[in-house]
């Protein structure tokens, strides 16, 4: 079928788009301050603040392996939601600490978190309409391009004027967001199997 500018603001692929660009923004900003981060704030060595960048992606990598073998009787949104969550919260947690030991675990479950976010809403998207799926998935992998663009530039605005503590606290709010966003994700997943 065409595609109309209104079938553009279904929920579904509102709540999608806004998913992955929260998404995208958190795990780009993260990589590129936790660095920073780890110096600047708790006065580790650049070797340390390395070795976190290291884990958070090790977090990343290893969640894309083992979420879809360990989360397999989950349904996706599910495993989605799941993973907002605990992106969030381990963001939280991360800053809340001022120890480099419990932040550095924070950030790895933020790596954890972050892992199947993306693959998981490609594919409900690309399940939720396949006759437009390309365009769909297109819309929202645009979502994707727009957060890593955004996310940097409000990172560097809200630390500049309260440092980098809450730049990562602004992260974790929009990982609020993401949360409601999943949530809605899975009511029009519902709502399409009844």
């Amino acid at each position: 079928g065409a595609i109309t500018i209104r079938s553009l603001f279904q929920p579904m692929i509102f709540f999608s788009a806004i998913t992955i660009l929260i998404y995208v923004g958190i795990e780009f900003g993260t990589s590129n301050w936790i660095s920073e981060y780890f110096v600047s704030v708790l006065g580790t060595s650049k070797e340390t603040a390395s070795f976190t960048v290291t884990l958070f992606w090790g977090g990343i990598l290893a969640g894309r392996i083992l979420v879809p073998i360990l989360a397999r009787r989950m349904s996706l949104t599910n495993q989605l939601i799941t993973l907002s969550l605990l992106l969030t919260l381990a963001l939280f947690l991360a800053i809340m600490f001022v120890l480099p030991a419990a932040a550095t675990v924070g950030f790895l479950l933020t790596g954890i978190g972050c892992s199947a976010i993306y693959p998981l809403v490609m594919t409900l998207v690309g399940q939720h309409d396949t006759q437009n799926q390309s365009v769909y998935l297109g819309i929202v992998s645009t979502g994707g391009g727009i957060g890593s663009f955004l996310f940097p530039f409000g990172m560097a605005l809200i630390s500049d004027a309260v440092g980098l503590r809450g730049g990562f606290a602004f992260f974790g709010v929009t990982g609020l967001v993401m949360i409601f966003a999943a949530f809605g994700i899975r009511k029009e997943v519902l709502k399409r199997s009844r």
